[in-house]
Parts: structure tokens; C-alpha cells; sequence
């Protein structure tokens, strides 16, 4: 069960979890840097530039972190149980 060799599926799949959960507490984190690369990224983005000075509230940055830090951790978690499983 445990001494089977692993195709490094298993690994991409927890880190990738991991990484939305640090996507996630980043964004709770500092809310107004997202804010400010996301005006970056329409700025650089934009066709018309219509929706560049737009500036989003925090606490929408605040819920989307929120989210993403559970969802990251449901991946992760469900990640890590089907490998000891061996479902991957």
C-alpha cells in the first residue's frame, strides 16, 4: 500500500492545492496590491481602456481569498487521501 512506486501525479495534484491556498491567503492578505495589479494587468490588456480606473473593494479580493483558501484545501486534502487510498 504504501511502498508502491508513484508516477508524480500525486505530488502536481497536492501542489497545485497548495498553491491555491496560498493564492487565497495572499489575496486576504494585501487586497490592494490585487487591486492594483489587476488595474495593471487591464491596463496593459486593454483594447479600449474603458474599465482601466475601475477600483474593486477589498472585501470582494477578501471573498474570493477566502474561497480559494478552502477550496485549495478540500483539493488538497482530497489529493492527499486518495494517494494513501492509492485511488491515483
Amino acid at each position: 500500500m504504501f511502498g508502491e512506486p508513484r508516477t508524480g501525479r500525486e505530488i502536481v495534484l497536492i501542489l497545485a492545492g497548495l498553491l491555491l491556498t496560498l493564492f487565497g491567503v495572499l489575496l486576504i492578505l494585501f487586497p490592494g496590491r490585487a487591486n492594483e495589479f489587476d488595474t495593471f494587468l487591464r491596463k496593459r490588456l486593454s483594447l479600449t481602456g474603458a474599465f482601466v480606473r475601475v477600483r474593486y473593494p477589498d472585501s470582494l479580493y477578501r471573498t474570493v481569498g477566502i474561497f480559494a483558501c478552502i477550496f485549495g484545501l478540500v483539493f488538497t486534502t482530497v489529493a492527499i487521501i486518495a494517494t494513501v487510498r492509492g485511488f491515483l
